[in-house]
Parts: structure tokens; C-alpha cells; sequence
């Protein structure tokens, strides 16, 4: 391609001409072009006589394909992440009758701009009401606030929009990051009439968003602000960071707990708070409630009629599941789950999350523990430090891996001979900046030695237990790990379990299992 770019750069040819011409794809050689560019290799000049070329009106497939191919280059072209989002939302003014353009400070909107057509086709900015609500009431953008990952999906019901007076959307939308500085953000909504076509606008508008927000990227969130006792750090050699502040630094990059957890975990804990508080602090999180509904009709809660309802279904789970599943529930959302080998691993990690805490809430059943629903949280959170690592850390987990198979040993001791520490260090600091119960902390610091958990030993050894059995039966085998039997007869022994009481255990283990995509 970028031969190709060379030979065809001399002469009288435009860029449209190189693009449009040759044997490869436009986007292929739009990159070619970007690379001999920054290399100087050639420059770009105006052309004998040249204007600027009119920019029609998209009309049908082919006039959108220019449109999205013409955008694609100046993307590649423009100098800086400002210039790039000045071309993507020029391409929006081209394809798109509406779409809004907000300007938030932390979680509340400074400026929202709408642009749309008027009667006789031409493009207006209105600056709209701000609303009496902020990025708190509306899970979705939150998420791409935080996480400065695009959401591309159907239309869905915004309380945000709805707060700014505007209709209810329908058909698909997007929803994109802009970047922005400190506590400052700029997000751009785009909505279709209808579902979105394939080729079409919203398509291409999500191919040149990569352009600016790499699908590799992940769950990249803003850094949190640093607390003072986490700069207390021992004293190293000059250059040379420990594995504690290694830790840390992993950590503070993490996003805080969701708000609407810390809302619901403060009202189950307010005695004097109603159910309809709750319930009103659930229903601004769509997938959670969603994920709720769900739950409660699953084989493992559901009983009677078909639950349809929020009210319902915190009705029939009850205040302490649906604490326990709201905070697992929300947990989702931070393991990277799209195609990339990241997000493979990611989608490992959280399938193993969960039946660890199925596992565990099995292990608290047989033990007659007095809760088991908080043992099903405590071991969906118990590997969170990998998700720590793996997002922040990607080629040293890869690293971890292949240690593992190479010395068949356990991923812990594998972390250890590849960063100087391991997941339990780094999850137990993570839930201490998320203000988690100290029993929780210490099931995810002592999940591989529950002894050491102290006064918190009963459910450290639940959720060890339950680690042993989804690595021994679920479906990311760890057999390292699976080869402890002895640890987990020990474990079953200090919680109670007769070698009947076990077996049985065991025997229905695996129908516990299925229900592995309970929180998807």
C-alpha cells in the first residue's frame, strides 16, 4: 500500500484520486498515505487553481460511502485528538439530523448544544435548558463518562434526555467520548431514526470513532485522585519503584465504586429508609434492573408467577440478595468483554467471577452459614486484583500465563515470579479504596489462606472452598489449583461438613454451575 501511495503521489493526481484508485481498500491506503506522510516521504499541496470541493448532501449508499471515506482521511490527517473530533463531528453535521454535543463538569452537564435541521434542510445549534439532573441518574452515559469507552446500541430510555425536554429516542444511538481535562468532559449523542442500517450512518460513524477510540483500549478510565495516606509509600532506591506502590498506582487508576451501589448499600443499611427509596435509586441504572428482573426468575430464585417488575423483584429476593446482587451486578461492568485478547481474558475472568460466587453460595447453603448471599459477592469479587492487572498491566499478564503453563504451577505463584506480587495484594487494596465491609477485604486477601483472614476465617474458607470446586468443575479449570483436594477436605471440615455432607456437595455442584450467566 504504501508503495502503491508513492508511485501514484507524483504528477497531477489528487488525494481522492490515490484513495479512490487503486487495488486496495480506501482505508488501507488512507493508513499507507498517514505513514508516508508522518515519515515525509511526500507532502500534500494545493493544486494548480484549486477550491475547496463542495461538500454535498449524502444522498443514498454510494454519496454516504464518499462521505465516510472523505472523514476516514481527514481523521488520519488532522493533527491532534481536537482536529480529529473537529472531523467527526463534521461528519455528523453531514449524516446525522440530530445529535447533541454535552459539556459536563464532573457528573453535572455545564452546556448541552443540540444541533438539527430546520424545515428548508439548514443545520442549527440551540443550547438547551440545563437540567436538574446530572450524569447520576443515567447509567449509560455515566458509564462512557467513566469508563471513555463508546456505546453504540439501541435507544434507550435517558433520563438525562428526558431531563433537557427531548423526545424519546428512538430507533439506535450513540454515545461518544470527546476526552476533556481534569474534571471536565465532553460526550457527543447521535440517535437514527430506526434501527441502524449495515452499511450506514451510525456503521460508519463507529469505524471512524475507532480511528479516535481504539477498540484495544479497553475499560481506559481517568485516573482517581491520590489520597494522601496513599502517598506514604516506604522509601526505595532512587529509580526503582517497589511492588506497593506498583500496587497503588494500579489501583488509584481504577474508577470508584458505581454511586448507585455506595446509594443502595446506604439505604439497605438505614433502617429507617423505605423500599420505594430503593427501588427509586435502582431504577437509574437500566441494566441493573434489567439484570434484577432476570435473577429473579432464574431456577435458582424464582418461584411462582413471572417476576416483571423492579418492585417485584425486590420483593421476592429481599433486602440482603439484592444487596449482594447489586454489587456483584455492578462489578460487570469493569472486566473487559469485547474481542480483543484482553477482553477474552476478561470474559474469562468474570465466567470464573461468578461461579466462584455460585460456588460459594452452595458452600454457605451446606454450612447452614447465616448468609449465604453474602458468600456469592465475596467470591464474585475474590479475583478483582486480576482485573487490576489486566487492564493496567496487559503484557505482564500475558507473561503471568505463560509462566503458569510453562512451570504448571498456580497463577498466584506465577504473579510473583513476574511482578514481585499477586492478585489478593492488589484486590484487598482495591476494596479498601472502595470502603468495602472489612469481611469482604479479607475474603479477597485470604481466598488462597483462609487462616490468615483471623476473625474473618468462616468465610474466607467458604469462599476458598468455592474457588476449588469452579476451578475443579466450572468452566476456566485451574489444575493447579484444582489439584489442592486435601486444602478443600480441610476447609469443608473446619466449616462443619461430614464426609456425607461433602459428597453431597460435590454431587450437585454442577447443576449449580449452569447458572454461570446469571449477571450477564
Amino acid at each position: 500500500e504504501v508503495r502503491y501511495v508513492l508511485h501514484e503521489s507524483g504528477g497531477e493526481k489528487t488525494v481522492r484520486q490515490v484513495v479512490t484508485g487503486g487495488p486496495f481498500t480506501s482505508f488501507a491506503i488512507a493508513k499507507a498515505m498517514e505513514e508516508a506522510l508522518q515519515k515525509k516521504w511526500f507532502e500534500l499541496r494545493p493544486g494548480r487553481n484549486a477550491a475547496p470541493e463542495p461538500v454535498a448532501e449524502p444522498i443514498g449508499e454510494e454519496s454516504l460511502f464518499l462521505s465516510y471515506k472523505r472523514s476516514t482521511l481527514k481523521v488520519l490527517q488532522a493533527e491532534g485528538k481536537q482536529k480529529q473530533i473537529g472531523e467527526l463531528i463534521g461528519y455528523c453535521r453531514d449524516n446525522f439530523d440530530y445529535f447533541i454535543l454535552f459539556d459536563f463538569k464532573q457528573y453535572s452537564v455545564v452546556r448541552s448544544l443540540r444541533f438539527q435541521r430546520d424545515e428548508e434542510g439548514r443545520r442549527l445549534g440551540v443550547e438547551l435548558p440545563s437540567p436538574d439532573c446530572g450524569l447520576e441518574s443515567d447509567g449509560t452515559f455515566r458509564f462512557v463518562r467513566e469508563s471513555q469507552v463508546p456505546f453504540f446500541g439501541e435507544a434507550f430510555d435517558s433520563p438525562l434526555l428526558k431531563a433537557l425536554g427531548e423526545p424519546a429516542p428512538v430507533g439506535d444511538c450513540a454515545i461518544i467520548p470527546l476526552g476533556g481535562k481534569g474534571d471536565k468532559a465532553y460526550l457527543l449523542y447521535v440517535a437514527a431514526d430506526g434501527a441502524a442500517q449495515v452499511p450506514g450512518p451510525l456503521h460508519y460513524l463507529e469505524m471512524i470513532s475507532w480511528l479516535i477510540h481504539s477498540p484495544h483500549e479497553g475499560k481506559q478510565v481517568q485516573a482517581a485522585p491520590v489520597r494522601e495516606a496513599e502517598n506514604t509509600a516506604p522509601a526505595s532506591a532512587p529509580g526503582k519503584t517497589t511492588a506497593a506502590e506498583a500496587m497503588i498506582a494500579a489501583v488509584n487508576e481504577l474508577p470508584p465504586m458505581p454511586q448507585v451501589v455506595s446509594q443502595v448499600m446506604e439505604l439497605l443499611s438505614d433502617p429507617n429508609s423505605q423500599r420505594s427509596d430503593m427501588i427509586k435509586a435502582l431504577s437509574r441504572d437500566p441494566a441493573l434492573v434489567a439484570r434484577l428482573i432476570r435473577v429473579s426468575n432464574s431456577a435458582l430464585y424464582g418461584r411462582g408467577e413471572e417476576t416483571t417488575s423492579l418492585g417485584q423483584a425486590v420483593v421476592r429476593l429481599g433486602a440482603n440478595t439484592v444487596r449482594s446482587l447489586v454489587m456483584a451486578a455492578s462489578m460487570r461492568s469493569l472486566f473487559p468483554l469485547d474481542d480483543t485478547n484482553t477482553g477474552v481474558w476478561g470474559q474469562a475472568l468474570w465466567q470464573h467471577a461468578v461461579e466462584c460466587g455460585l460456588a460459594s453460595r452452595q458452600v454457605a447453603l451446606a454450612t447452614n452459614y447465616a448468609d449465604p448471599e453474602e458468600a456469592f459477592v465475596a467470591g464474585v469479587l475474590h479475583d478483582m486484583g486480576k482485573v487490576v492487572i489486566l487492564l493496567h498491566k496487559p503484557d505482564e499478564f500475558r507473561q503471568i500465563i505463560k509462566h503458569q503453563a510453562a512451570a504448571r504451577t498456580g497463577f498466584a505463584v506465577a504473579e510473583m515470579a513476574v511482578l514481585g506480587f499477586d492478585h489478593t495484594d492488589v484486590g484487598g487494596l482495591l476494596l479498601e479504596k472502595w470502603k468495602m465491609p472489612g469481611n469482604l477485604r479479607a475474603c479477597v486477601k485470604h481466598h488462597h489462606d483462609p487462616d490468615g483472614a483471623q476473625d474473618d476465617a468462616h468465610l474466607a474458607r467458604i469462599v476458598a472452598a468455592g474457588n476449588f470446586l469452579s476451578h475443579a468443575f466450572g468452566s476456566q479449570p485451574d489444575n493447579a489449583l484444582a489439584d489442592n483436594s486435601s486444602d478443600f477436605e480441610q476447609w469443608c471440615s473446619e466449616l462443619g461438613l461430614t464426609p456425607e455432607g461433602t459428597a453431597e456437595l460435590l454431587a450437585g455442584i454442577d447443576s449449580c454451575l449452569e447458572h454461570g450467566g446469571l449477571l450477564d
